[in-house]
């Protein structure tokens, strides 16, 4: 799995709650990766493309990446408290998305 630079130089701790929370993700379609100081929405992510609910909270993401719309079984997203200042119409692929939090 690819584990985000911004993961990894907070050191082997937050590098393995990372790894374990992607594993975990695979088999409950929740993934939780709030306050780990994320730039950048990573493959190691995107391509969980059946996940159900993605949080990532208290991080500092500035643009949602083309692959996130890929995550159709998504009804949860929870972004906030991050950098984004757009949200662009591609967020309508997601239909089955009925929680959106971006404050």
């Amino acid at each position: 799995d690819y584990v985000p630079p911004d993961v990894l130089t907070q050191g082997v701790e937050s590098t393995r709650g990372f790894l374990r929370a992607v594993a975990l993700a695979q088999e409950t379609l929740v993934l939780s990766l709030t306050g780990l100081n994320i730039s950048v929405l990573s493959p190691s992510i995107t391509d969980v493309t059946q996940l159900t609910s993605l949080r990532m909270d208290n991080n500092r993401i500035e643009t949602l990446p083309p692959a996130l719309y890929d995550m159709t079984n998504l009804t949860s997203l929870s972004l906030q408290d991050n950098k984004i200042d757009h949200i662009g119409t591609d967020l309508l692929k997601l239909t089955y998305l009925n929680h959106l939090n971006f404050s």
